[in-house]
């Protein structure tokens, strides 16, 4: 019996707060490219963005989108994934993030890739990040098992901003 007084009273008292909580919904901001892939990154490499300074400012979090429409060679082997680093800055200063030895952290983003396809088989692949405040670069690393090719469609990271409110 008094379990169940103290069951009505916990949902008298919590009731009216979760009909004020209301729906979730996410203020967006605008799409940019971070980075454009014109030439061939081979298995194990990667590219570094040049600075990016996000159209829309403020946000907290961001969708992203790596898009590859064509690659080396096929299939695309199992448990093949591309690698994303967003690389901020501090004080004028960007952290360590470079092609050779990437970044001592763990990556902001893993794509995960479907195995098997052809050359032409078009992956868009889509993970959310935490953005940093201010000026960023971005840093991929291919680690598909066969090259990314650019050229008559270009690989791309394409991010849009967004931050959850009520």
């Amino acid at each position: 019996m008094r379990l169940r007084w103290v069951l009505v009273l916990v949902l008298v008292l919590l009731l009216p707060l979760m009909v004020m909580a209301g729906p979730m919904t996410n203020l967006r901001g605008s799409t940019d490219v971070w980075l454009t892939i014109t030439g061939t990154i081979a298995s194990g490499s990667g590219q570094l963005s040049g600075v990016i300074n996000p159209t829309s400012a403020g946000f907290l979090l961001a969708d992203c989108e790596m898009f590859v429409a064509q690659w080396g060679s096929s299939p695309i082997p199992a448990n093949s994934s591309i690698n994303l680093w967003v690389c901020k800055e501090t004080a004028g200063r960007y952290e360590n993030c470079d092609t050779i030895n990437f970044s001592p952290r763990r990556p902001d983003a893993t794509f995960a890739l479907t195995p098997g396809g052809t050359t032409t088989t078009a992956q868009a692949l889509q993970q959310s990040i935490i953005l940093p405040a201010g000026p960023l670069k971005a840093l991929v690393q291919n680690l598909a098992g066969v090259s990314i090719v650019g050229g008559t469609t270009n690989a791309t990271l394409k991010c849009t901003p967004y931050t959850p409110q009520q």
